[in-house]
């Protein structure tokens, strides 16, 4: 072999190399991340179920509704880990002690809403819901109702990871929003505190109300949308869902 054919092969051979270890740091990357990558297309199927499945929660809730149930009897509660048995101990159980014990006025139950539970969205990997969906009378929205009175919301909190910032960013899209958005109501109560049938009575400007603060303003009279959280709590991507606003 001449030398400058041993040359190039040398060449060639470095180059494989080199690629084939960018390609491991690029799987072992992705890993650490919780798959943190996603394509756009993907991102945009995710929101369209995110989106679809928060429509038929609210279908459900109104279902109830017209069972006669007040708002107060509600109830979220749901087989969370598919065993096929609701424990009200586990804090997805989302119990509600004033609902009727026959079940009319529960949203996952034949004699209710007859909405089957989603109990994973499918391109979520476990972990990347903390804590899962919620139903909570927490937070308000800007622009509904009385500006210091809490509204029914279905939503959740999602990991701050790239792939769920695509996410966030694919379902504002869909919904005409603006994209990254930033808000500093604080993201832990969407999962510290779920539906049990009472409202917080006020919510407090910045911290309990979406859509109030000049980063937030895009959210403002929207009933749908998702937001960056910077809550002391150390942040998140939100989705909410307007149910019913008071």
């Amino acid at each position: 072999m001449k030398n400058n054919e041993r040359g190039n092969v040398i060449i060639f051979i470095l180059v494989a190399v080199f690629l084939f270890g960018m390609l491991g740091y690029t799987f072992a990357r992705t890993g650490r991340d919780g798959q943190s990558s996603i394509s756009i297309q993907q991102a945009k199927l995710a929101a369209q179920e995110i989106l679809n499945y928060a429509r038929l929660v609210e279908g459900a809730v109104n279902r109830v509704r017209r069972n006669g149930c007040s708002e107060g009897e509600i109830s979220f509660l749901e087989d969370w880990n598919d065993d096929g048995v609701i424990n009200n101990g586990h804090p997805g159980d989302q119990a509600n002690t004033t609902s009727p014990a026959d079940r009319p006025c529960r949203v996952f139950d034949e004699n209710g809403g007859k909405l089957a539970f989603m109990r994973n969205y499918s391109f979520f990997d476990d972990g990347d819901l903390q804590h899962g969906q919620r139903l909570t009378g927490i937070y308000g929205v800007s622009g509904f109702g009385i500006e210091d009175k809490a509204d029914l919301l279905y939503g959740f909190r999602m990991r701050p990871t790239s792939k769920n910032l695509e996410i966030c960013n694919a379902i504002n899209k869909a919904l005409r929003l603006p994209e990254n958005i930033i808000d500093s109501v604080h993201a832990q109560n969407f999962y510290y505190f779920s539906w049990t049938g009472t409202y917080r009575e006020t919510v407090t400007p910045g911290p309990g109300i979406i859509g109030d603060n000049n980063t937030g303003v895009a959210l403002k009279n929207k009933p749908s949308g998702c937001f960056n959280a910077t809550g002391y709590d150390g942040g998140g991507y939100v989705f909410y869902h307007m149910i019913i606003p008071r």
